[in-house]
């Protein structure tokens, strides 16, 4: 976390999603699996539960990496998520692809 009186650009890096961080780990998840729920995302990624997953992935929205996927009304999309439930579909921005492939070349470049 950083405080107020920190510069922006202090900001703008934490938010940015670091290797092998649950944020990271959300982002390249729903890369692979393209458009998703935050269930079927959770479901992938045991031991992160699904309140952690919405979470990291409101975090996402927020920086602009994830968005949510529109159907043809111009509505959220939603899919069933259990028997009585529901979850809006998200998808991976290409900000949101960027970051993962710069991060994955500063992992490699540090190993």
């Amino acid at each position: 976390m950083v405080g107020r009186r920190h510069p922006s650009t202090s900001k703008e890096a934490a938010a940015r999603p670091k290797f092998k961080t649950q944020r990271y780990r959300v982002l390249s998840t729903l890369m692979v699996l393209g458009p998703s729920t935050c269930a079927e995302v959770a479901d992938r990624l045991p031991p992160l539960t699904r309140n952690q997953c919405a979470t990291r992935l409101k975090e996402l929205r927020g920086g602009g990496y994830v968005a949510y996927f529109f159907n043809e009304d111009g509505e959220i999309e939603e899919r069933p998520t259990g028997p009585r439930t529901h979850g809006q579909v998200q998808v991976i921005t290409p900000i949101g692809k960027a970051i993962l492939w710069e991060e994955k070349e500063i992992s490699e470049w540090g190993e």
